[in-house]
C-alpha cells in the first residue's frame, strides 16, 4: 500500500486525529489591558486598544496554539514594562537603522512640471531626534514567548513600518529587527 494510501486509510479511520483548536465565543473585560474582542480574522485570538504616551497602541494576543492565559500573561509583562521596553525598543532600532537614514533614505528627488529634476534633502538626525520620530502603534503577544511591536516611522523611511520581535518575551535576548 503507498504512503497516500495508507494515509487516507487511517483519517477514514480515524485513526489520526487533530486537536481542535478552540475558538473564543466572548469579549472580555481585562483589568490592565481594556476591552479585548475576539479578532474577526482569528477567532482564536484577542484584539484591543490600550492608551498610550498622547495616543492608543493596537494589542493582539494570539495563544498559538497554546493557552490564551499564556499570550494574555506576556501581553500584561509587556503592558506593564511598556515605557521601559519601548525606550529599548527604539535605541534597538535606532542602532538597526539609523546610519541608513542618515546615508541614503534621507535624500531624494521629484519631477518638477517641465520634466526638471529637483534633489531634496531631509535634515540628518541625532539618535534622539531619530528615537522621538517613531510612533508604537501595535503590539501582539503569541503564545507565552513571542513578542512583536510595530512603530510608524512618521515618514523617515519614506512610509514604511518598523519592528521588533523578540522570541524570549521581555528578556529581549533573541530578538529580530526588521523593515
Amino acid at each position: 500500500m503507498s504512503t497516500l494510501n495508507h494515509l487516507k486509510r487511517l483519517l477514514r479511520l480515524g485513526s489520526v486525529r487533530t486537536k481542535p483548536v478552540p475558538t473564543l465565543t466572548a469579549a472580555i473585560e481585562h483589568p490592565l489591558l481594556g476591552s479585548l474582542q475576539v479578532s474577526d480574522r482569528f477567532p482564536t485570538s484577542l484584539t484591543g486598544r490600550i492608551a498610550y504616551r498622547a495616543g492608543d497602541i493596537h494589542i493582539g494576543i494570539d495563544p498559538d496554539g497554546s493557552n490564551i492565559a499564556n499570550a494574555l500573561a506576556l501581553a500584561c509583562k509587556a503592558v506593564e514594562s511598556l515605557p521601559e521596553l519601548d525606550l529599548k525598543f527604539r535605541n534597538l532600532i535606532a542602532e538597526k537603522f539609523l546610519d541608513s537614514y542618515n546615508a541614503e533614505w534621507r535624500f531624494w528627488e521629484t519631477i518638477n512640471s517641465d520634466g526638471s529634476k529637483a534633489q531634496f534633502e531631509k535634515p540628518e538626525l541625532t539618535k534622539a531626534e531619530f528615537c522621538a520620530q517613531l510612533r508604537l502603534n501595535s503590539l501582539d503577544a503569541t503564545g507565552p514567548s513571542s513578542l512583536s511591536v510595530w512603530y510608524d516611522d512618521n515618514d523617515i523611511f519614506w512610509g514604511h513600518h518598523l519592528g521588533i520581535v523578540t522570541f524570549d518575551g521581555i528578556t529581549l535576548n533573541d530578538i529580530h529587527i526588521t523593515m
